[in-house]
């Protein structure tokens, strides 16, 4: 965790940057002596390394639109665009996975119809009991 002193630091040394001033400062001045003056040293190298090699990139007026759009959610795309979006992979795992459940459901729906037409059948054709009738009925 950054302690005080080496924000500190490292604001003034953003405010420099920002301004377009050289840094001077050093960590000494501000009270930080030790291992955290090398760790503030690799910090402020790290940031003026950065500072000289990225350059202020202004944004788009179509990618303030977009950006605006998605973040507050009004043009939210079809579903169709975001599918066609997906990755190939993303895309088959979907529809392996789809097929997948919808047969498992079918098959679980099946096994119930035909227990229920088993039990229904079952009660509608019962065997009649055999009645045996003597061979000879005067005797």
């Amino acid at each position: 965790m950054i302690d005080a002193q080496i924000e500190a630091l490292l604001e003034s040394q953003y405010q420099a940057i920002r301004s377009g001033q050289p840094f001077t400062l050093a960590p000494e001045q501000f009270g930080i002596s030790g291992s955290k003056s090398k760790d503030a040293h690799e910090l402020l190298f790290l940031a003026d390394r950065l500072s000289s090699i990225l350059t202020p990139v202004v944004p788009t007026a179509e990618f303030e639109t977009q950006l605006r759009d998605e973040l507050v959610g009004a043009a939210t795309p079809p579903l169709i665009l975001r599918w066609r979006k997906l990755p190939a992979g993303t895309r088959l795992a979907a529809r392996l996975g789809g097929i997948t459940l919808t047969a498992g459901l079918a098959l679980l729906a099946s096994r119930r119809v035909f227990s229920l037409l088993g039990a229904l059948n079952g009660s509608r054709v019962k065997s009649p009991k055999a009645v045996t009738l003597p061979a000879n009925p005067l005797s």
